[in-house]
């Protein structure tokens, strides 16, 4: 499949395995350069191997809940490629659990890498691409409850509303977002 994106750079996080380093394949395999973002520098590095090297990919050892991560990525994204036309943003997902069992310092925790850290990540990449494409990988949850999974169901619908209010941002200056809910 032809996209159209051989050229463009695109920041990945959760890139080191899993969807976030398929999506960096297929990103790829497209003719666009990546900056992969993963907190574990082994996985990172073979992941940037495994994709060709610093001429298609770049690795970064990176906390994103840092509140300094986002803009770092970005930068070097920007440093490495000399642009940056989107990015694609996923993080781990919180703890299973009920509305009354989960204490407060998983809920802080659970917001600040599924919630805070997309939106930083979002401002970083528009800070250098008003016209950028922002995706964001959300969960069933965001759509409907899932058992068991009160964090969850508390956070993602919200990130989806955030994914909406962004469209309505920078779609007049040439910028898209899309969530994407795995397995629907």
């Amino acid at each position: 499949m032809r996209l159209g994106l051989g050229g463009r750079v695109f920041m990945v996080t959760a890139a080191s395995g899993g969807l976030g380093f398929a999506v960096a394949q297929a990103l790829v395999a497209e003719g666009a350069g990546v900056l992969l973002v993963s907190r574990d520098q082994e996985r990172l590095a073979e992941s940037v191997s495994q994709l060709g090297g610093s001429q298609h990919a770049i690795g970064l050892a990176a906390d994103i809940t840092d509140a300094h991560a986002a803009e770092q990525a970005a930068g070097t994204a920007f440093e490495a490629f000399g642009r940056l036309d989107g990015a694609f943003i996923s993080a781990g997902g919180p703890p299973p659990g009920g509305v009354l069992d989960v204490e407060d310092d998983t809920w802080r925790q659970a917001f600040d890498t599924v919630f805070l850290s997309a939106l930083r990540l979002a401002r970083a990449t528009l800070a250098i691409n008003r016209s950028a494409t922002l995706g964001f990988v959300l969960s069933p949850s965001a759509k409907s409850p899932l058992a068991g999974m009160a964090v969850s169901n508390g956070l993602r619908p919200g990130l989806g509303m955030l994914v909406k209010q962004l469209a309505d941002e920078i779609g007049p200056h040439g910028g898209r977002t899309f969530g994407l809910i795995p397995g629907l």
